[in-house]
């Protein structure tokens, strides 16, 4: 129960982030999602990590249109700085997924599907760089199936030895970690793209050598030295120093 592990600490977003990784590598947590959304104070900032599920609608003169339902992950929150590192953050996040076992028949070949939806609304004040988890939003599903022979299973007492039933149930929490930053933009000429590093080759080595890229010194000063410096792994918002 990954909940339940994570509010037993009062970790910071790494020590939260390295122990999902553990999570997952043990098979134990599987990630819907992990966007990165930049919002300003006060507006609000929304994502859908999944799709969107056409539903025939019923219109004036017999026509019928087409609407379309989203379904997966989705999020959107308002973040407030009420302080110097301080964020009160209203959140609201919801998971959805297509269930045609509920699906309803309109005849004429027209079905629709029903949708399982879980979804959670809060609203807290955290830290520059703190981590906060919300979970409790339980599944249950419970499957069973049955295989038998052809005849023989139908025949009573002797059939039973024909036949195989499977059951199978299924417990699942969806566990929602938010980390809160407080971000502010750089300069264009300190923001790096991965070709400022490359250097176009000379004719000798793309012709002779082979090479795609020169092999030149880095430049040090000014803002290709900067852009030079810094790193692609920046987590969240900008390439930050």
């Amino acid at each position: 129960n990954a909940g339940a592990i994570l509010f037993g600490f009062n970790a910071g977003s790494t020590q939260v982030g390295l122990l999902l990784e553990a999570l997952e590598q043990k098979g134990a947590v599987r990630f819907l999602a992990e966007p990165n959304l930049v919002a300003l104070s006060g507006q609000e900032a929304k994502f859908l990590a999944g799709g969107e599920y056409p539903v025939p609608v019923s219109q004036l003169g017999d026509r019928i249109s087409v609407e379309y339902k989203p379904f997966g992950v989705e999020m959107s929150f308002i973040p407030r700085v009420v302080d110097k590192d301080l964020i009160n953050l209203e959140l609201k996040a919801a998971v959805s997924a297509i269930d045609p076992t509920n699906s309803v028949s309109l005849g004429n070949g027209f079905d629709i599907s029903a949708f399982t939806r879980r979804e959670t609304s809060t609203t807290v004040e955290m830290r520059d760089g703190e981590s906060f988890a919300i979970a409790g939003l339980l599944t249950d599903d419970f499957t069973d199936s049955s295989k038998q022979l052809p005849w023989i299973g139908d025949v009573p007492v002797l059939g039973a030895l024909f036949r195989s039933a499977n059951y199978q149930r299924s417990q699942t929490e969806l566990v929602i970690i938010i980390t809160a930053h407080l971000v502010s933009p750089t300069r264009g000429e300190a923001l790096a793209l991965p070709t400022d590093r490359i250097r176009p080759p000379t004719e000798k080595q793309l012709f002779l050598s082979g090479q795609t890229a020169s092999g030149g010194k880095t430049p040090t000063r000014g803002a290709a030295g900067e852009v030079a410096k810094q790193d692609f792994s920046g987590s969240y918002g900008y390439v930050l120093d």
